[in-house]
């Protein structure tokens, strides 16, 4: 009976540490798996957390690039205004420029438009009877030249032309007696056809024409 027992007690034995071997078997692939898992779920949060990293840096980096270009419109925008403005401004000061040499043009010309009248005023002021007038007394004089008294010659057109642009009369002019006053000179007696006013004229050539020296208001036609 002690045989059959101890026989039995062994069979149990081994039987306790079979099961045993093989229960510790299965708890350490059971550890293996967990630590497998374990190790896989690790790497795949470190790649959520790369990932995400990599993302906000994008994202950072749009939002850098987009503020510098947003700064870079602003300066351009800037820049255009000021050269705008000063291109306006430019504009202004050369309008103002025209203006005032506008207005400094017109001014000039109504006093040399004063002064002309007031020039045409004195030579066609009559003068009473009695009075003279000098008009060029540095004449240019030509005592070579011979004078053409005949009617219609250029000596006589130029000498009555010069006569009625001192005295003031029109075509209206009588020329009583033209004569030679010396070298190169000639003395002309003219009035309007009415005789209300008599001048004797006194002229000389010289530089191809010829040009008044001075003119006297008388009373009455002289008989030559």
């Amino acid at each position: 009976m002690s045989k059959n027992q101890s026989r039995k007690e062994r069979k149990n034995q081994e039987k306790n540490s079979d099961i045993k071997n093989k229960t510790e078997t299965r708890s350490g692939i059971s550890r293996i798996y967990y630590y497998v898992i374990g190790i896989l779920f690790l790497i795949l949060l470190l790649l959520v957390i790369f990932i995400f990293t990599r993302g906000g840096n994008k994202v950072n980096l749009e939002d850098e690039n987009t503020e510098e270009s947003a700064l870079v419109e602003n300066e351009e925008t800037e820049n255009n205004n000021t050269e705008n403005t000063n291109e306006e401004e430019d504009t202004t000061e050369e309008e103002i420029d025209d203006s005032e040499a506008e207005e400094e043009e017109d001014n000039s010309s109504e006093e040399n438009s004063e002064e002309d009248l007031e020039e045409e005023n004195q030579e066609t002021e009559e003068l009473e009877p009695g009075e003279s007038e000098v008009v060029n007394e540095d004449a240019p004089h030509d005592t070579s030249h011979a004078v053409d008294y005949n009617d219609g010659s250029n000596d006589r057109v130029q000498i009555k032309n010069e006569i009625m642009a001192a005295t003031g009369l029109n075509d209206d002019l009588i020329e009583w007696w033209i004569g030679n006053d010396g070298p190169g000179r000639v003395e002309a007696t003219v009035s309007d056809r009415n005789q209300t006013e008599i001048y004797q004229v006194y002229l000389q050539y010289g530089d191809g024409n010829w040009h008044v020296l001075n003119y006297e208001r008388i009373n009455s036609v002289p008989n030559n």
